[in-house]
């Protein structure tokens, strides 16, 4: 099973102010139906970087394997 990686980053971002645990569980709720109406799964969401700098991940899978127009859709 393949999994892909998305990438989101933001030059100035508003999110460093916010626990990165809450933003975590607002990122899935948001993202979740997006990846599902899509015909894949979303893994895990992580963050990293610093402020100003954040970068979001999303780590989203299909069987039998993630294509770049699911990708692509998704992001």
């Amino acid at each position: 099973m393949r999994l892909a990686r998305l990438f989101l980053h933001a030059e100035k971002s508003p999110i460093s102010a916010v626990d990165r645990t809450e933003l975590k569980v607002e990122l899935i709720a948001l993202v979740k139906p997006i990846v599902t109406d899509h015909g894949a799964e979303l893994v895990d969401v992580e963050i990293s970087g610093s402020k100003g700098g954040e970068l979001i991940r999303l780590l989203v899978q299909a069987v039998p394997g993630i294509t770049m127009a699911q990708c692509e859709a998704i992001s």
